[in-house]
C-alpha cells in the first residue's frame, strides 16, 4: 500500500471522527504542560516563539481568508469540507486538520497552503523566507518528514556525492550541466523537462542515495526536501547557504557543523569532498550534530502539542481564544 493511500486512508478516517470529541480534549492535551519540567518549557516557548512570532494583536476579515492562493471566504477551522478542502492539497490538509480539530468550529485562520516563498505575516504556511513573518506549522510532513534507518556507517559508503531532484530552477540546472558524468558525482534530473532529458538518467530512493558518504541539498521551490532526511542519516548534507525555513528551522543550522556549506556557483564541491574525505574526525562531527539536530523532531508529543500552541497563539492574538497564565506565559 502506498504511502500516499494510507495518508488519505488516516485522513478521511480522522476527518469523520465527530470534532466535539477533540474539542473537549483540548485542556486535556494543553494541561499535560503542567508535567513538564522548567528547561523542557523553555525549549517549547523558544521554538514555539520561533513558529508563531506574533506578538501584537490583529485581526481577520473572512474576505482576507487565502486558500491555495485564491481568495475565497473563510474555511472555518475543523470544517475542512470534502468537496471544497479536504480533497484539495490532502496532504496539507490532513495535517493542518490534525491540530485544527481541536478547537471551536466558527475560529478563523488565514493560511496559504503550498510551496511559500513570500512574507505573508499572520499567515499559516509550510515555509517562509528566512526571519519573515508567517505562522509556521508541520505541514507536508509525510513528504518532508520522512525520516528512515540507515544502515550504514559513514565508512561503507561510497567516496562520492549524489544528487537526485526535480530539476526545475535555475540552481539545480546550472549544477547539473556543471557535474553531470563527473567521476565523483552522481547526479540526476528526476523531473521531466524534455529540454533536460540528457540528464534524466534513473530515479534513486533514499536508501540507494544513503549508499554515498555526501549527498547535494539544493532548494527547489522553497526548501530542499532531503536535508532533514539526510540530516538524521550516516551521510553529509552538502548546500548552499540557505534562503528558506520550516518546521525543521532550517536558519537554526550552523554552516559547517550541522551540514558543510557549498559555494552558491558550486565551484568548492569537489575541494569539500576532499576535505571530508581526508578528515574522517571532521566527518564524523558534522555527523553527529546533524544527528542530535534531527532528532529533536522524533518527539511525537512535543511535536502535537507544538503545532496545537502554535494555533492556540494564533488564535488568542488574533482575539479569537483566551487562555489561562500558565500557557500566556508561553505566547508572550
Amino acid at each position: 500500500m502506498s504511502k500516499r493511500l494510507v495518508m488519505n486512508l488516516v485522513g478521511l478516517g480522522t476527518y469523520l471522527i465527530p470534532q466535539v470529541i477533540f474539542k473537549t480534549s483540548l485542556n486535556n492535551v494543553l494541561s499535560n504542560l503542567k508535567n513538564k519540567n522548567s528547561k523542557e518549557l523553555e525549549e517549547l516557548k523558544n521554538r514555539l516563539s520561533f513558529y508563531n512570532n506574533i506578538n501584537d494583536y490583529f485581526s481577520l476579515n473572512l474576505d482576507e481568508i487565502t486558500f491555495k492562493h485564491k481568495l475565497r471566504r473563510a474555511r472555518n477551522v475543523g470544517t475542512l469540507q470534502l468537496k471544497s478542502g479536504l480533497l484539495k492539497d490532502t496532504s496539507y490538509s490532513y495535517d493542518f486538520y490534525k491540530y485544527s480539530k481541536y478547537f471551536p468550529q466558527n475560529l478563523i485562520a488565514k493560511r496559504d497552503f503550498g510551496d511559500c516563498t513570500q512574507d505573508l505575516k499572520y499567515t499559516i504556511t509550510k515555509s517562509r523566507p528566512i526571519g519573515a513573518g508567517n505562522v509556521i506549522m508541520k505541514l507536508d510532513a509525510n513528504r518532508h518528514f520522512g525520516f528512515i534507518n540507515d544502515g550504514l556507517d559513514f565508512n561503507q559508503k561510497y567516496d562520492k556525492c549524489v544528487f537526485r531532484g526535480a530539476c526545475y530552477q535555475e540552481n539545480r540546472i546550472r549544477f547539473l550541466q556543471q557535474y553531470f558524468n563527473h567521476d565523483l558525482v552522481n547526479a540526476a534530473d528526476t523531473g521531466n523537462r524534455k529540454d533536460l532529458a540528457c540528464y534524466q538518467i534513473g530515479y534513486l530512493s533514499k536508501k540507494e542515495q544513503l549508499k554515498y558518504k555526501f549527498i547535494v541539498s539544493l532548494e527547489g521551490n522553497d526548501v530542499a526536501t532531503n536535508l532533514k532526511w539526510i540530516m538524521a542519516s550516516n551521510s553529509i548534507a552538502l548546500s548552499p547557504r540557505l534562503r528558506y525555513e520550516t518546521w525543521f528551522m532550517e536558519s537554526k543550522l550552523i554552516e559547517n557543523e550541522h551540514f558543510v556549506l557549498l559555494d552558491d556557483d558550486f565551484s568548492n564541491l569537489l575541494d569539500v569532498i576532499d576535505n571530508l574525505k581526508s578528515n574522517e574526525k571532521l566527518a564524523k562531527q558534522i555527523i553527529k550534530n546533524a544527528n542530535e539536530y534531527a532528532s529533536v523532531f522524533f518527539n511525537k508529543e512535543n511535536e502535537k502539542i507544538l503545532n496545537i500552541l502554535v494555533l492556540a497563539k494564533y488564535f488568542y492574538f488574533s482575539n479569537q481564544m483566551n487562555f489561562d497564565d500558565y500557557l500566556l506565559d508561553l505566547f508572550l
